[in-house]
C-alpha cells in the first residue's frame, strides 16, 4: 500500500478496535474516538479523487446561435471540446491546440473566460473561447472524436454537466 494517508486511516482504525476491546463500545473515550475518527477521515476519499483529477482547457464556440460540442469516441454524452495541456501552456494555447487537433479549426481569436470556470465531476474546466474565421468547417481529425454537432441549446441531447454549467454563465438559455 503506497498511500501514506490510507495507511494512516487503517491504523487508526485498528487503534479504535483496540480501544473498544479495552474499554467496551458504549464507554464514553470509545465513542468520543469514533466521533473524531469519523470527523477526521469523513469525505477522505472524495478529496483524494479531487485532488487527483485533470485540469482541463475546455472551449466555447459559439456560431450563428449554436454551440460545438463533441462526443468522445466511447461515450454517449457530448461535452465542450478541449483537453489536457503541455508543459508551459496557458488554457488559451492548451484549448486553441485541442480544438485545432480535434476539430482542425484554427482560432482566429481566444478569449479567458475564468468567470465560467469549473470544478466539475470529471475535471477541472479552465475556460474559453473560441472565435474561429468564417470560412473554416470543422472534421473529425482525432480518433478521440467520433461525432461534433453544433447544437441549438434547445434539442434534448445528452450532455455533460460543464456544458450547461458554462453556457448559464455566458447567458445563454439552455
Amino acid at each position: 500500500m503506497d498511500d501514506p494517508k490510507m495507511v494512516e486511516q487503517m491504523m487508526e482504525s485498528e487503534k479504535l478496535k483496540k480501544l473498544e476491546e479495552m474499554l467496551g463500545p458504549d464507554s464514553p473515550a470509545v465513542i468520543a474516538a469514533r466521533a473524531a475518527y469519523r470527523f477526521k477521515w469523513a469525505g477522505a476519499n472524495e478529496r483524494a479523487k479531487k485532488k487527483y483529477r485533470k485540469y482541463r482547457a475546455t472551449v466555447v464556440i459559439i456560431d450563428n446561435g449554436k454551440v460545438l460540442l463533441v462526443r468522445d469516441r466511447g461515450k454517449s454524452d457530448f461535452s465542450m471540446p478541449g483537453g489536457g495541456y503541455k508543459k508551459g501552456e496557458s488554457t488559451i494555447q492548451a484549448g486553441a491546440r485541442e480544438v485545432f487537433e480535434e476539430l482542425g479549426i484554427k482560432a482566429h481569436s481566444v478569449e479567458r473566460l475564468r468567470q465560467c470556470d469549473l470544478d466539475g465531476q470529471r475535471a477541472y474546466h479552465k475556460v474559453c473561447k473560441m472565435v474561429m474565421d468564417n470560412e473554416q468547417k470543422p472534421y473529425l481529425k482525432s480518433k478521440e472524436i467520433d461525432k461534433f454537432i453544433w447544437w441549438d441549446m434547445q434539442s434534448s441531447i445528452p450532455v455533460q454537466g460543464h456544458v450547461k454549467y458554462i453556457l448559464g454563465k455566458l447567458g445563454e438559455k439552455v
